[in-house]
């Protein structure tokens, strides 16, 4: 075509490709703002429902909730981690301030920070603002941190029906 090959000559910028999330990154930011799984069968354990191995500390209801996460693959091997190394995840449960980056090794690097935010949701779901404020810090740099209060107020004032939003210049790095 005539018309492109002049512009192609012109120098116009081409299209500039964005990132499409995959179908499980949907997923994954769809179950952080709303807390539902999509209705999908559940992997044969979650639905089995083994025992809570860490019952002296870990709540009958958050183990459930833990145990629906297996719905993603990221979170298949929950009930073995919690088997093997239960007792990291009570300290990480039972600080006053969750730290991401104190989750257990094994199992917190495996995972993107988007899984780590939905596990967040699950496990210390009282600490899923102090996990919006690492996630920004650890996406998009300490330099747009716009302080407690306001993620506090954007927190409090979220719904299913008026999620968290995170909106970026687009001439950051």
């Amino acid at each position: 075509d005539a018309a492109a090959a002049a512009e192609a000559r012109r120098g116009a910028a081409a299209p500039v490709a964005r990132h499409q999330p995959s179908p499980t990154q949907h997923l994954e930011i769809r179950f952080i703002l709303t807390g539902v799984l999509p209705d999908a069968p559940i992997s044969s354990e979650a639905a089995e429902g083994p025992l809570n191995p860490c019952d002296h500390w870990l709540p009958a209801h958050t183990w459930a909730s833990l145990l629906q996460l297996t719905r993603f693959p990221c979170f298949a091997d929950i009930p073995t981690y919690f088997k093997l190394i239960g007792e990291m995840f009570k300290q990480a449960y039972l600080s006053a301030e969750l730290d991401l980056d104190s989750l257990p090794a094994g199992f917190a690097s495996r995972l993107t920070p988007v899984q780590q935010l939905c596990f967040v949701r699950v496990f210390r779901p009282g600490a899923l603002r102090s996990g919006v404020l690492w996630y920004v810090r650890r996406t998009v740099g300490t330099d747009f941190e716009l302080g407690r209060d306001w993620v506090t107020h954007a927190y409090e004032q979220s719904a299913p029906e008026h999620p968290i939003l995170v909106l970026c210049d687009a001439n950051m790095q």
